[in-house]
């Protein structure tokens, strides 16, 4: 029953931060909404993001309380999803891109975690990978010099 007030904690919390606290236009680089869906889409996909990760955390929680290395690893990804726009206020377009980078990186990390210690349906993570993937590619195109996803607003 812990892991359900874990759950019903964090996804209010992300729910007020992403609905209540939106800094985007804060910020000194700014991204090209050419290549991505809506703000208010991708505050919902978050917000699934989120559910779909808490999920996975109560369905190990069920299975199997000694896994607490796991469910860190999981909330310690939850956190910095979370507090993404916090992390890369007022940061450079390079560090946006790596942060890109490492996040996807850390998902397939936890990923490859997640196949070999517990037995949980894999599947219900793949929307999630295919977010970050979608945002990588677009993120490496912007690398590439192919798409300017990021660009420094002029004030």
């Amino acid at each position: 029953m812990n892991g359900l007030y874990i759950i019903i904690f964090f996804i209010i919390i992300s729910i007020i931060k992403i609905l209540l606290f939106d800094k985007k236009e804060e910020n000194k680089i700014k991204i090209n909404n050419e290549y991505l869906p809506p703000l208010r889409i991708i505050k919902y996909i978050w917000i699934f993001i989120v559910f779909i990760l808490f999920y996975m955390y109560n369905k190990i929680d069920k299975v199997n309380k000694n896994n607490t290395l796991i469910k860190i690893i999981i909330l310690l990804f939850i956190t910095l999803c979370i507090l993404y726009e916090e992390i890369t206020q007022d940061k450079t377009a390079r560090f946006f891109k790596n942060y890109n980078y490492f996040i996807l990186a850390f998902f397939i990390l936890l990923l490859c975690i997640l196949s070999q210690k517990v037995d949980c349906k894999i599947y219900y993570i793949i929307p999630i990978l295919l977010w970050f993937m979608y945002i990588c590619v677009l993120t490496l195109l912007d690398d590439l010099n192919i798409i300017q996803l990021y660009y420094v607003d002029s004030i």
